[in-house]
């Protein structure tokens, strides 16, 4: 039984159907079979049962003196007594109802094992979980193994469930870099006020008394001047993040190498501006689903992070890893520290090597390259200085 079970479980919701149907139909017929056989020989006990009469009529036929006699002999089946007729037309209706009842008691009973085996349980944890997200909770997990249609939806409706805790993760750490962004506008915005207000102070002071020279002057208007820049190249910080988030995504398939042709001519320049060798190797004639123009910009910023703390040389490779692209940049600088692998592609990090300001630019990247699939990590090559790693997967024909 436990096979039959697992064999219906396993089935698909039409061909489980079906093979219940034929189990229904067969022990219908059998005991239909039987109850009408059952039936008949009560019927044929019934009239077998009845009492027959004769009648003997002899009859001379001869002539010219010669006797014969021809013997009728005449018999009669009695009239079924009432009890005789009960018991026969009995049997006829109760082989009917019975017949009936095995047809509907066996339809009850098939759906009811169709119920049980193939809907009861992948429906109870579909409204479980349904209720679950309707209130808000994404902690629970959909586990119903079954190829069926059912089997499917359930693992379709676990799959949704993983990308709304994935969308809430995002949803959170937006709100987190938003937080971030506002307490850092408030420490980093605070400096240059405090030192312009404490300018404005020393200018109101000293111009009252006069006592102030034209170069102290210049020199204290050049100090505001910077503080002043200083901000502004903050809040234009803030608002490359803000375009960035409002950056819609044109993805598009592109052959890797007519990139990488686009890209040299640009990456060369970028080089000589930091009096640096840069050697471009790419041997992967592959598609590539990307929004070409961003992912531009993504390889531009983190060549330009790594042309900044290398010795003398960037390396742009390319290889291939199961289905995805990857991209590594390696300069022959000091490194990346703990810390730095930790932190670096983080929202306004400025902890950084060689006491240099990472900026944004690892950030932004990584945004971009998560916009179209894609992951960025950053580690030290076995040669001793920094990489920094994209994937994007590869189309597969």
């Amino acid at each position: 039984m436990e096979k039959i079970n697992e064999k219906i479980h396993n089935m698909s919701l039409r061909k489980s159907l079906i093979y219940i149907f034929i189990i229904f139909v067969v022990c219908t017929t059998i005991l239909a079979i039987v109850t009408i056989f059952i039936s008949v020989k009560v019927q044929r006990y019934v009239l077998d049962s009845r009492t027959i009469s004769f009648e003997v009529n002899d009859e001379n036929v001869g002539s010219a003196g010669e006797a014969f006699y021809e013997i009728n002999e005449q018999y009669q089946w009695s009239e079924l007594t009432s009890k005789q007729m009960l018991l026969y037309y009995g049997s006829i209706v109760g082989m009917t109802l019975f017949i009936i009842v095995y047809i509907l008691a066996g339809g009850l009973l098939a759906g009811n094992i169709y119920y049980k085996i193939k809907l009861k349980k992948p429906l109870e944890i579909l409204k479980n979980g349904i209720s679950n997200i309707t209130a808000g909770n994404l902690d629970f997990s959909i586990n119903y193994s079954c190829n069926d249609e059912l089997g499917l939806l359930c693992g379709a409706v676990e799959k949704m469930v993983q990308e709304l805790i994935d969308d809430k993760k995002r949803i959170w750490l937006l709100l987190d870099d938003r937080r971030t962004i506002n307490a850092s506008i408030s420490h980093d915005l605070g400096t240059p006020i405090t030192v312009i207000k404490g300018y404005l102070e020393f200018l109101k002071k000293n111009i009252s008394e006069q006592n102030i020279s034209y170069n102290l002057l210049i020199e204290t208007l050049d100090n505001m001047n910077q503080a002043t820049s200083r901000m502004e190249g903050y809040i234009e910080s803030v608002r490359n993040i803000q375009r960035i988030d409002d950056i819609e995504i044109v993805l598009k398939e592109e052959n890797l190498t007519d990139i990488f042709m686009e890209l040299q001519s640009d990456l060369k320049k970028l080089a000589e501006k930091y009096n640096k060798e840069l050697i471009i190797t790419n041997h992967l004639d592959k598609v590539v689903c990307i929004d070409k123009i961003q992912f531009f910009r993504i390889i531009e910023n983190i060549v330009i992070n790594s042309l900044g703390y290398a010795e003398h040389l960037v390396i742009v490779e390319t290889s291939q890893v199961n289905n995805y692209l990857r991209i590594c940049v390696k300069d022959d600088g000091f490194g990346f520290s703990p810390e730095d692998i930790e932190n670096a592609t983080k929202l306004f990090y400025t902890k950084n090597r060689n006491k240099k300001n990472m900026g944004l630019g690892l950030y932004i990247s990584k945004l971009l390259c998560e916009k179209q699939g894609g992951k960025l990590f950053v580690k030290n090559s076995k040669t001793g200085g920094g990489e920094i790693i994209i994937q994007i997967k590869i189309k597969v024909d």
